[in-house]
């Protein structure tokens, strides 16, 4: 596959395109906080094409300002493409903030990828040519100007950048993650605001070649009626979470992924309809979702001046349909005593499948192996190998 290549200074730049704030270090880690025009072009994109999670119109003067911008291209190749490869590919979602981390918008008319030594990001882009996803993507950001449309909302990316810094970022420790996970980030800690993201929330990663992994949340970005920024301290507990999914995905499948499949599988069918409002299709996400979670309420515990309090957290997750979440939180606090013998959180992680393939026999065998449920698990003594 021929892809386009840049030297790395360019693309360490472009994440944060035309601005990019950094914060004084902060426990150690570095904080970063920026307006992407990769993630902005992908979102708008997406908005376009009718994506219903990109749709919810969040930003003010800025929503309308981009409906205007960009409804002439509704009708647009790219746009019709984009609609197609959501149908036939599901596209959508976090899929479309992975594409947008690997990408760079060089300001002179072309959009590239940047030179990665990791994956695409999200598997739901392996079957897609993106040879040809990258021309189309080019065809759409030069016939409608978007390099014009988005140097316009400088002043506006700016204030949003400031105000999200001084009322969010005094709250964050980053350095509960690695001291929590017992797994080190030098990447520091990137945040991008999502301005386009319909309120949507990511996390995603890339590793440009020679450098670290890089983890990102993405935030979604609410804006008063005209161009007010709001006061953006009730963001803390969204970037808790999203940071979180940086280092807990996939950590409860790595002990046995077979067994994680099927056990996240029953967990989802347990509570399919509260998944499907969450939008969380299948066992993957859900088991990782659960582990997110429930980190978060250990980081709560831990700082007792975010709001919500733990007890509050751990209502509301069950609330949401996370029925098993007290076993899982248990779990983890069972983990933080023991890291003699668990030096991180991915040794822990047998532990964890066996906590939730406990939970799916005990609620199989009271209320009758609901949904179909077959004897495909350990009995709730045996260990997970």
């Amino acid at each position: 596959m021929a892809i386009i290549k840049h030297q790395l200074k360019a693309a360490v730049l472009s994440l944060t395109l035309l601005l990019i704030l950094c914060t004084p270090s902060l426990h150690a880690q570095d904080i970063s906080v920026g307006v992407s025009e990769s993630v902005e072009l992908m979102s708008i994109l997406a908005k376009t094409a009718g994506y219903r999670e990109y749709c919810n119109d969040m930003a003010g003067a800025y929503t309308d300002a981009t409906n205007e911008w960009f409804a002439p291209y509704s009708s647009h190749p790219t746009v019709r493409y984009m609609q197609e490869i959501r149908e036939k590919y599901g596209i959508s979602y976090d899929a479309v903030a992975a594409m947008a981390v690997r990408l760079e918008c060089a300001g002179d008319g072309t959009v590239g990828f940047l030179d990665c030594e990791d994956d695409i990001g999200d598997k739901r882009w392996k079957n897609i040519p993106l040879d040809s996803f990258l021309v189309r993507l080019n065809q759409f950001y030069t016939d409608t100007r978007f390099h014009a449309f988005y140097l316009r909302h400088a002043p506006l990316f700016s204030r949003i950048v400031g105000k999200f810094r001084e009322d969010v970022l005094k709250g964050f420790d980053p350095s509960w993650y690695s001291s929590f996970y017992g797994k080190q980030t030098e990447s520091g800690f990137p945040i991008v605001i999502g301005v386009s993201n319909g309120g949507g929330n990511y996390g995603a990663h890339r590793q440009l070649r020679g450098r670290q992994r890089e983890n990102f949340a993405i935030i979604g970005c609410y804006i008063e009626k005209g161009d007010s920024v709001p006061d953006y301290s009730y963001y803390l507990p969204t970037l808790i979470h999203e940071f979180n999914h940086s280092f807990a995905n996939g950590l409860i499948s790595s002990a046995d992924s077979l067994q994680a499949a099927r056990v996240g599988n029953v967990l989802y069918r347990m509570s399919a309809l509260a998944m499907r409002r969450q939008a969380y299709g299948n066992g993957e996400t859900v088991l990782n979702e659960s582990l997110v979670r429930a980190a978060v309420i250990i980081y709560l515990s831990d700082h007792r001046s975010v709001h919500p309090t733990p007890e509050e957290a751990l209502a509301d997750e069950i609330a949401c349909g996370f029925g098993w979440m007290p076993e899982l939180v248990t779990a983890l606090q069972k983990y933080r005593k023991s890291r003699k013998k668990y030096p991180n959180l991915t040794s822990y992680a047998p532990e964890l499948l066996k906590t939730l393939s406990g939970y799916v026999n005990r609620e199989s065998r009271r209320i009758g192996r609901p949904l179909g449920v077959k004897d495909m698990f350990h009995t709730e003594e045996a260990s997970v190998k």
